[in-house]
């Protein structure tokens, strides 16, 4: 995983990252399934290769409608 700044719509956040081992399909669906099952919440989740980990996520509310504000791998 790698750290890094970034600005964005005018926004600046120091940290984000970006997962380097596994496909964007994979890493949107564990997302999207931690944040169904565990919203703000840490998830538990086992790799492939056995190693424990989990994913956080974060929610968004706008309009009373909610979205995925975050969501990263996290050991």
């Amino acid at each position: 995983m790698m750290d890094f700044p970034i600005k964005w719509r005018g926004l600046f956040k120091a940290i984000t990252s970006i997962s380097l081992s596994s496909s964007p399909e994979l890493d949107i669906a564990l997302a999207t399934v931690c944040f169904l099952a565990r919203p703000n919440k840490l998830c538990p989740l086992q790799g492939a290769n056995g190693n424990a980990y989990k994913y956080q996520t974060y929610e968004l509310v706008q309009n009373g409608v909610k979205y995925v504000g975050s969501a990263y791998p996290t050991y």
